[in-house]
């Protein structure tokens, strides 16, 4: 329980301080944006709305808080698999919808879309997009020596590279789990595998997490003291 907690401490520490910037190296560092990257790419082949105003429209039906994925993946069925337009979830998309002239039969194949992927996403892995990249990316690692061949590097040292070509390339929420972020971890009393599961909840992209602690650990050299210990006073005092 202390690391967990410990763990998200950190890690909205670390966000608010961002003392570099990193963010601005790292388009997706939050992952929700790539939950509505997906819904605007769906949505392009079913709305029919240009792209401008589709961009608006997923914007605001995120404002509205209608497009989570727990939300889309709970609405009600009809007949023959269709979202029912009776739902008051429904209806509250589809009035949005209308402000951008998303016709009835268009709102209904858009929204029976995005609940078909926030189903997946949901069962499969845990509501959290970035769970299904990674979970191709770390089989990606998984598969190095099925393709690639090195004569003077280590199996570390080529998973390690790798990784970080994924991040860098694809933003691929991959991190390295490196020495130093388990030194990080351990001397504030958390693990690395808590503060992962702290971003994932947080929707935070993890290789923006390896920069993040990178920047922490320069910042803060002193161990975080979770619990309190008495000062003992000395011989004869």
């Amino acid at each position: 329980m202390v690391e967990q907690q410990t763990a998200r401490y950190l890690l909205n520490r670390a966000l608010t301080d961002d003392a570099y910037g990193l963010s601005a190296a790292h388009p997706w560092f939050w992952e929700g944006a790539r939950w509505h990257e997906l819904l605007f790419c769906i949505a392009a082949r079913t709305s029919g709305v240009e792209e401008t105003a589709l961009r608006a429209l997923i914007s605001e039906l995120n404002d509205l808080e209608l497009i989570q994925v727990e939300s889309l993946a709970a609405l009600p069925r009809s007949d023959g698999g269709i979202v029912d337009n009776e739902a008051p979830a429904f209806k509250f998309l589809a009035d949005t919808m209308a402000r951008y002239a998303v016709s009835p039969d268009h709102v209904r194949r858009t929204v029976t879309a995005f609940a078909d992927a926030a189903i997946t996403i949901d069962k499969a892995f845990d509501g959290r997009v970035q769970k299904y990249l990674r979970h191709y990316g770390e089989r990606m690692l998984k598969e190095l020596g099925q393709h690639f061949s090195f004569a003077d590097l280590s199996e570390e040292e080529i998973v390690d590279a790798f990784t970080e070509w994924l991040q860098n390339c694809l933003t691929m929420p991959l991190s390295l789990r490196d020495a130093d972020m388990r030194a990080f971890c351990e001397g504030r009393g958390t693990t690395v595998e808590a503060l992962i599961e702290a971003a994932d909840a947080a929707n935070v992209n993890v290789a923006y997490l390896d920069d993040l602690v990178q920047a922490q650990a320069s910042l803060y050299t002193v161990p975080l003291q979770t619990e309190k210990h008495p000062v003992q006073p000395e011989a004869g005092r």
